[in-house]
């Protein structure tokens, strides 16, 4: 029963017993502290322990005024003037530490920031952000913010739109490193580039003016003999004795090559007694041939297969020698198709017997057709020439070259002969329209084989009578001595002009 009638809880409502509180307790929040109140129950009734939620305040310095940043700003020891430091920065300037960037800055170029780093440890301290550390933070435990004396610098637009470099005369003492490096690093190779491209555009253009020879047996070779001009590339130093070989001029008459030979030492007025000049191929019966400065005389006999023989042998000497930017000429006589007897024909293309501009070379049972085009630089400047000189009537057109002197040429005064009159002249009437402006015996294998190996070419040849009128030369041979020299005389006048005797 008492334990039914006793008092449950202190809390109004639960305890039967207790029906109401006094006045006194009922108002308010906290009723009041009873005998059988616990020690915690007593002290919470109470409000707690006194001042537990009290703070009072422990600083009594007065905050120091904010002032606005001057980052930008010049440190100074007047003390009416703004400073980059404060007082406890001064006092202890070990507790701060360089902010990097990209948060420190500054406003000092690169030359200067650069400039700066020899100065003493103090100037660095002036010129830069500083920062607490960790240890001096926790030590302390004052929560107050480092501020820095700052003087704001006006903004120039133009720098800053010209990313701060517009207005800046000062001379750069030490540039960036790694931007130098890089930028030598651009240069030396834009330069290598250059020169290498330079080297190999002279290296192609030196190939293009040698002489080129198309056959790859050469090389293996110890010795080549240039069996028909007694010469060979062991027994004679043929750079030394060819090397400054520009010009190269060849006839089928061994007599017409010495008097050439003898006329153009005459021309260039070089030193000695031209009568006096030698046959380097008098070790054989096959050409001659005379040296005469930069000219080369040579004779070639008649038809393509004598002419033939020579070339092989004249180009492999000029390729041994090293003879660079060769120019060949073929000087002859021909039979002139339409044109008058003494007229100069510079040849435009050597055709065959149909009036093909090529050459066909049977090798090994199979026929091998090659172009006789020659260059039109050349004959074009010759052309020029003949108008610079008097009673040279020249003309450019197409040669034709036939394999015989008479049935080939459609002579009717041969030992034989199978056509008539009115076929051969409607042989050559044919021709004519073609182009055709004389006929000879070397052209086409001559312009053929120097067009394969890279050498610049022209054929010009004096016509001695019109074969319309007839097939006999009936000139006198004072005549025919004269229209002989005329080719010659032409191509002495290019070769001067090359040289620059003549402007």
């Amino acid at each position: 029963n008492d334990g039914v009638n006793g008092q449950i809880s202190q809390i109004p409502g639960l305890s039967p017993s207790i029906s109401s509180l006094p006045e006194e307790k009922a108002r308010g929040r906290r009723t009041g502290v009873l005998e059988s109140d616990s020690d915690y129950v007593k002290l919470a009734k109470q409000g707690g322990h006194k001042g537990l939620l009290w703070h009072e305040e422990t600083v009594t310095s007065k905050p120091n005024a904010y002032k606005p940043p001057a980052w930008f700003g010049t440190a100074s020891g007047d003390d009416n003037k703004p400073s980059l430091i404060n007082s406890e920065e001064m006092k202890d300037p070990g507790a701060f530490q360089l902010l990097e960037p990209p948060f420190g800055t500054d406003s000092m170029s690169a030359w200067e920031r650069d400039d700066s780093s020899d100065k003493e440890k103090n100037d660095n301290v002036h010129e830069s952000q500083m920062e607490k550390s960790s240890n001096q933070y926790y030590q302390t435990s004052k929560f107050k913010r480092i501020v820095f004396d700052k003087k704001p610098a006006p903004v120039d637009m133009s720098k800053l739109l010209s990313f701060g470099y517009a207005g800046d005369n000062k001379p750069i003492a030490k540039a960036d490193v790694s931007s130098n490096f890089f930028l030598l690093l651009f240069k030396s190779t834009v330069f290598v580039l250059e020169n290498a491209i330079i080297n190999i555009l002279y290296y192609n253009i030196s190939l293009r003016e040698q002489v080129q020879v198309k056959n790859p047996y050469l090389d293996t070779m110890e010795e080549d003999i240039l069996y028909h001009f007694s010469l060979s590339t062991k027994t004679h130093n043929l750079p030394e004795m060819f090397g400054d070989i520009k010009f190269v001029c060849v006839g089928g008459s061994a007599n017409r090559m010495k008097a050439f030979a003898q006329f153009i030492h005459q021309e260039l007025k070089l030193p000695g007694n031209p009568e006096e000049i030698r046959d380097i191929c008098e070790g054989t019966d096959r050409y001659c041939m005379y040296k005469v400065g930069p000219v080369l005389s040579i004779s070639h006999g008649m038809g393509v297969p004598s002419i033939s023989i020579m070339l092989h042998e004249l180009i492999k000497l000029l390729h041994h020698a090293q003879c660079r930017d060769v120019v060949l000429f073929r000087l002859g006589t021909s039979g002139g198709v339409g044109l008058a007897p003494g007229t100069v024909v510079i040849t435009d293309k050597a055709v065959d017997y149909s009036f093909r501009p090529q050459f066909e070379q049977v090798v090994l049972g199979k026929v091998i057709t090659r172009s006789t085009e020659l260059d039109e630089g050349v004959a074009s400047e010759l052309l020029q020439c003949s108008s610079e000189l008097q009673n040279l009537p020249t003309v450019i057109g197409n040669t034709m070259c036939t394999h015989d002197f008479y049935e080939g040429q459609g002579r009717l005064d041969g030992a034989l002969c199978s056509f008539s009159h009115e076929e051969k002249l409607e042989y050559l009437r044919k021709a004519y329209e073609a182009g055709v402006r004389n006929i000879e015996m070397e052209s086409t294998v001559f312009a053929a084989m120097c067009r394969v190996c890279g050498l610049k070419a022209a054929v010009v040849c004096v016509t001695l009578l019109n074969r319309f009128d007839g097939d006999q030369i009936t000139s006198p041979h004072d005549v025919l001595v004269e229209y002989q020299q005329r080719p010659q005389a032409l191509v002495s006048h290019f070769i001067k002009k090359r040289l620059g005797q003549i402007v």
